[in-house]
């Protein structure tokens, strides 16, 4: 059963030491999200959830299907850098290192192709952020490709699900447990607020951002999956590539929405929206 989310923005920054002057332009970022991680303490077991590839994926299919991490999977910070010295941060997914094992009872680990896929972006922002709130809880990691991109716009709570099929059945089948399951979701807004953002401004994204702040306050599933279902082809646009990871925490708490929600932080200081929120059933 699901315990506790935190959301946290993919920003490669938040990796300690990586970029000092980006994470000072993006004043109490840090900060916010270590408290927002640290409320995940006391879970048996820790969901990853993140959408790839994403822009710093290099070598990576822009086409390709959802990549399951396993418990002990090794992650570094070197992809993020272009320095040959030592990386910032090197470990391992919490919770063991058979690599051969399946992380899930019954999960259908042959749909997730993961030899020579070594972790994305926001696997590794999302790994640097547990380990840096010290927490040594077993994780599984999971890249949700959109594999159903095209479904159809206004298709609400149900068209959002189909955008992430067939991983939320691994995702399912671990919220389902008698485990203590927390998610850890590592996603962004549009990353094209303004002139001087990646994506050069779009008149939906502060729309987009605020759409997703007022869900992730409100503690509603039904609100986060309409936001992700309106924006349909336009994601392209506004450089939201995290859709399929907000639409997998719509439907795994859909069906038992939170009893506790809180925005920590919604801001756009480089031009793309940062959203920190937690929720919670207790």
């Amino acid at each position: 059963m699901i315990v506790g989310v935190a959301v946290c923005p993919g920003a490669p920054f938040l990796v300690a030491g990586l970029a000092p002057a980006l994470e000072r332009s993006a004043r109490g970022l840090s900060d916010t999200c270590a408290a927002a991680v640290a409320r995940l303490a006391g879970a048996d077991r820790i969901l990853l959830i993140t959408s790839g590839p994403r822009a710093r994926d290099l070598g990576v299919p822009a086409a390709r299907r959802s990549v399951l991490h396993p418990s002990g999977t090794t992650v570094t910070s070197a992809p993020l850098t272009d320095s040959r010295l030592p990386p910032l941060f090197e470990g391992r997914l919490a919770g063991g290192s058979d690599l051969g094992a399946a992380p899930i009872a019954g999960a259908p680990v042959p749909l997730f192709p993961r030899v020579g896929m070594s972790p994305g972006v926001g696997v590794i922002v999302g790994a640097a952020l547990l380990a840096q709130s010290h927490l040594e809880i077993p994780t599984v990691a999971i890249e949700l490709a959109a594999a159903a991109a095209d479904a159809d716009a206004g298709a609400g709570l149900q068209g959002a699900a189909d955008a992430v099929d067939p991983a939320l059945d691994l995702l399912h089948a671990a919220c389902r447990s008698s485990d203590r399951v927390a998610l850890l979701v590592v996603a962004d807004g549009s990353a094209s607020r303004g002139p001087d953002s990646p994506g050069g401004g779009h008149l939906g994204a502060a729309p987009l951002d605020a759409a997703l702040a007022a869900a992730l306050a409100s503690g509603s599933p039904r609100d986060l999956a309409d936001a992700v279902d309106f924006v349909g082809d336009d994601a392209g646009a506004l450089l939201f590539t995290s859709g399929p990871a907000f639409a997998a925490l719509a439907d795994l708490t859909a069906a038992t929405p939170p009893g506790r929600a809180t925005l920590f932080y919604d801001d756009a200081p480089l031009g793309i929206g940062y959203l920190v929120a937690t929720w919670s059933w207790s």
